[in-house]
């Protein structure tokens, strides 16, 4: 009886996951093999059965190296968390001992107030730094004193 109510616990966890806004897809991947156990697509335009299992297999690939990484900088050390961004997608990832779980999200449909779009607006925010004025050679002008038959000077511009 327990694992049925594991069961609907699970289901009901991934089912909020999957209803964020900007998630395009969940995935649920053996950590053995990289296969798809689950999976939950809100945009089935852009994922089909190929291209998940082609995400499932490449970013299973990916934990695996990333982890390796991980544990030869720190023995001691684990890789928990993982988030990737590319131009369209952010992968977040949470790779355990029994799966990986791996939601796929556009982020710039995210929610105000999210992770994502706070950072943009900080980026936003910082001030440049100005750039420095330069002249050109042309509007550079020079005064120069020119006499005229009275010996009286005058100053006068003239282009450098």
């Amino acid at each position: 009886m327990t694992t049925l109510n594991q069961t609907k616990v699970v289901e009901e966890t991934l089912t909020r996951i999957a209803g964020h806004k900007g998630v395009l897809c969940l995935l649920v991947v053996s950590p053995k093999d990289g296969s798809v156990w689950k999976s939950s697509v809100t945009a089935p335009q852009q994922f089909d059965e190929r291209k998940l299992a082609l995400h499932a297999e490449k970013l299973h690939a990916f934990v695996n190296l990333t982890r390796s990484i991980v544990r030869t900088l720190d023995v001691d050390n684990d890789l928990i968390f993982l988030r990737v961004r590319s131009k369209r997608h952010e992968f977040i990832i949470s790779p355990e001992k029994e799966y990986i779980l791996i939601v796929v999200q556009d982020y710039r449909l995210t929610p105000p107030g999210s992770q994502p779009q706070q950072q943009q607006q900080q980026q936003q925010q910082v001030p440049q730094s100005p750039e420095p004025v330069r002249k050109s050679s042309t509007e550079v002008k020079k005064k120069t004193v020119v006499k005229d038959d009275h010996d009286q000077s005058q100053p006068q511009e003239t282009a450098a």
